[in-house]
């Protein structure tokens, strides 16, 4: 999976943050489990500047639950295991 974050600039001067993952098999399962919150996070929002933007992220990231990063890790082993049972096929959570 890749993670294509990009700023578009709109003719308002704006802007507006532009996500897009593509499956890739080099990432490992844990940015499974911190893209996705991110980018439902960022859907929809528009920033004036790109310190804005990193003042978002940055925010966001300072406020995650103490246990979100555990949680991922910890689902880690049981999710490699069905990928192998299904021989490496896609599965939902």
């Amino acid at each position: 999976m890749i993670l294509a974050a990009s700023l578009l600039e709109t003719p308002d001067k704006v802007l507006q943050v532009n996500v897009a993952f593509e499956l890739t098999l080099d990432l490992a399962p844990s940015d499974f489990h911190l893209f996705g919150p991110l980018k439902r996070h960022l859907g929809g929002m528009a920033f004036e500047t790109e310190d804005d933007l990193i003042s978002e992220l940055r925010n966001w990231f300072d406020n995650l639950d103490v246990d979100f990063f555990r949680v991922g890790i910890n689902s880690l082993l049981s999710r490699w295991q069905k990928s192998i049972h299904l021989h490496g096929d896609y599965f939902e959570k």
